[in-house]
Formats: structure tokens, C-alpha cells, sequence
């Protein structure tokens, strides 16, 4: 199979998820709010989400880099191929994967009087459970794991505070932006 294949296997799913919601919430059946489809309802609270996390990120990357633990896989794909991926990762993946766990699964489970510290907690764990990172043996994936489930965690918090899941899916672009700029430049 090809890399190009590949990446369309990937990338399809999240193309599908956007869809779905995107039809769900024409239809009425999930409300913008419920999934936080909205502006933040404050600015300063959103820019300073996204400014914690990108200082959290950057220093990790650095700590990780200055105690040898920084282990990136490099990519040289064609043009196509590494566009393709650059899309998938940069902006399809965070807006699907937000509207998924931030907005949809986040939501029910407050719904359901789940309180909201263990609801981003088991939102956090679901996500790392499905990243296939996590079922490698490699200290780079245990250190992954550690950082998704922060990462996620962090999410989870930014969207509740600011009531807007936007405010995840910015954060959420800048560790990916971070990893394909390690992946590609490094």
C-alpha cells in the first residue's frame, strides 16, 4: 500500500466525523452550544488558554530535547503525500477530534451528571487509548502518552472555561504545528 494511500486511510475518518456533526447539527439534534460550536465567551480567557499551552509545549519539547529524550521520527514523503498529511494533522484531526471528545462526548457525559473533572478525565484516557501511539513499546511513546493525556486534559479544561470548543481545536493545532514542525524540520 502506498504512503499516499495511506494517509487518505487516515484522513478519511476525520473528513467523516466533521460531516456527521456537521449534518447532526442542521438537523437539530445536537445544538451548537451543547457542543460548543460558539465563540468564547470571553477572548482574554481563550488567548490565555492558548498561550499557557503553548509555553507548556514548548518548554516540554525543550526539556525533552535537553535530556535526550526528544525522539522524532523524520518524514520525507512527495509533495502530495506530505501536504496530505500536513492538512490531516494541522486541521482536519483537531476539528474532528474536538467536536468529537471536547464537544460530543464531553457534553453527554456532563449531561449525564458525570462531574466535570472526572468527565475530562475519562475523555482524556479515551483519547490516548485511541492514538495508536499508545500501544507501542518505545520510551517516545510512553512520553507520548503522558504528553496526550496532559494535552487532552488541558483541552478539556480550555473548552469548559471558555464554554467554546474553538478554544481546544486552536490549542489543539499548535501541538500538532509543534510535532510536524519537529517532524519535517528535525
Amino acid at each position: 500500500m502506498s504512503e499516499l494511500t495511506k494517509i487518505m486511510l487516515r484522513i478519511i475518518p476525520f473528513l467523516v466525523v466533521i460531516i456527521v456533526i456537521s449534518v447532526k447539527v442542521r438537523k437539530g439534534d445536537f445544538s451548537k452550544e451543547e457542543l460548543g460550536i460558539q465563540n468564547p465567551e470571553s477572548y482574554r480567557k481563550a488567548i490565555s488558554w492558548w498561550v499557557l499551552f503553548l509555553l507548556f509545549c514548548v518548554i516540554t519539547e525543550m526539556l525533552l530535547y535537553k535530556f535526550n529524550l526528544l525522539e522524532v521520527k523524520s518524514y520525507t514523503f512527495d509533495y502530495k503525500t506530505s501536504l496530505l498529511k500536513i492538512i490531516g494533522m494541522l486541521l482536519l484531526a483537531p476539528i474532528a477530534e474536538e467536536l468529537l471528545y471536547r464537544g460530543l462526548f464531553l457534553s453527554k457525559l456532563i449531561q449525564f451528571k458525570v462531574n466535570k473533572h472526572a468527565a475530562i478525565f475519562i475523555i482524556a484516557v479515551l483519547f490516548v487509548l485511541l492514538h495508536s501511539f499508545a500501544y507501542e513499546q518505545t520510551l517516545a511513546s510512553k512520553i507520548g502518552i503522558v504528553q496526550v493525556f496532559i494535552d487532552a486534559t488541558l483541552f478539556g479544561y480550555a473548552r469548559l472555561n471558555t464554554k467554546s470548543v474553538y478554544t481546544s481545536i486552536v490549542m489543539h493545532i499548535t501541538g500538532n504545528l509543534i510535532a510536524i514542525a519537529e517532524m519535517y524540520l528535525l
